[in-house]
């Protein structure tokens, strides 16, 4: 079994991380993707996914900081994906449930972060949170390009969810 969305880097698992990870494999999980909301977070995925092997980073910036995402940033993130046990470009998206960021900067964000995924040739994962058309509008003018991704916590129904597999996508459903 995969977890495909972690954040075992998260300050409250300080002290019991170790436990986490042996609880999960004693669960039957074998992998387990840790995922980068901005870059001191994708640093600590890589970090975290180099000290243990059934531990793997995505690396990105959340739509709730996209208004940090600058050619700074994007080249940190190229320099991360261009690690080993980097296996996507995440966590990504749009959020208009909180809107944090302005709307027309976490686009820019999102259109940024799936041309690195095209440039590195790295599958992505996709935030939306009341946000999916615009998500999806988005994402599709990259899909050809990307070898896939996920859309994280669905927010949808049967018919949106056959629009997001027609791209090539998966999604995945959270407790949200």
């Amino acid at each position: 079994m995969i977890d495909s969305h972690c954040h075992l880097d998260f300050p409250q698992f300080n002290g019991i991380r170790e436990d986490c990870l042996r609880e999960a494999q004693q669960a039957g999980v074998h992998t387990i993707i840790n995922i980068g909301t901005d870059i001191p977070t994708s640093e600590k995925s890589v970090a975290l996914a180099k000290q243990h092997d059934m531990v793997f980073a995505a690396v990105g910036v959340h739509p709730h900081d996209a208004g940090t995402l600058d050619d700074a940033v994007i080249d940190r993130l190229r320099a991360l994906a261009a690690e080993s046990k980097v296996k996507a470009i995440g966590e990504i998206g749009l959020d208009y449930y909180r809107d944090l960021s302005p709307r027309p900067v976490q686009k820019q964000a999102l259109h940024r972060q799936l041309a690195l995924a095209v440039e590195t040739g790295l599958p992505v994962v996709i935030h939306t949170r009341e946000a999916f058309e615009d998500t999806l509008a988005i994402v599709s003018e990259y899909a050809s390009d990307l070898p896939g991704g996920v859309f994280h916590c669905f927010p949808g129904g049967r018919d949106d969810a056959e629009r997001v597999f027609a791209l090539g996508f998966v999604i995945s459903v959270g407790g949200v």
